[in-house]
């Protein structure tokens, strides 16, 4: 059991750990890469992550995220990489409003109650094979 809504109970995160994480290696086989930071995270626990993908058409990011409460939540969607620009884009991924980067790979997002909100971010990428 437990206190208070699910919000501050944080239900959500408690269902986490129920489920089997997805077997993941960074770098190479032989490790002579080193792992790098993870692709995309979010600071808040009142927002979740819903989809993940790569534009059907760019080549950029996709990322879908909502606001679990009926309040604003003010968050930030961190990236793995350094952020050259991002959007706010509708359902069919049409880019509607530009968003101000705080940091290289940091997005400020405020949503309001229920919220889903679906951003775009083309990445600075080394695709370099030194």
């Amino acid at each position: 059991m437990f206190g208070g809504d699910h919000i501050s109970a944080d239900i959500k995160s408690m269902s986490r750990r129920y489920r089997v994480p997805v077997l993941a290696i960074q770098g190479v086989e032989d490790q002579h890469e080193r792992g790098r930071t993870g692709l995309v995270s979010k600071q808040s626990r009142r927002t979740c992550i819903s989809a993940v993908k790569k534009h059907s058409v760019r080549d950029t990011l996709v990322v879908r995220l909502y606001n679990l409460t009926g309040d604003e939540v003010d968050d930030t969607l961190r990236l793995g990489a350094p952020i050259r620009s991002a959007w706010i884009v509708d359902l069919l991924e049409e880019r509607i409003t530009q968003l101000p980067i705080s940091r290289a790979n940091e997005l400020p997002l405020t949503l309001g109650p229920h919220e889903i909100v679906t951003v775009e971010a083309e990445l600075e990428i080394n695709t370099s094979t030194d």
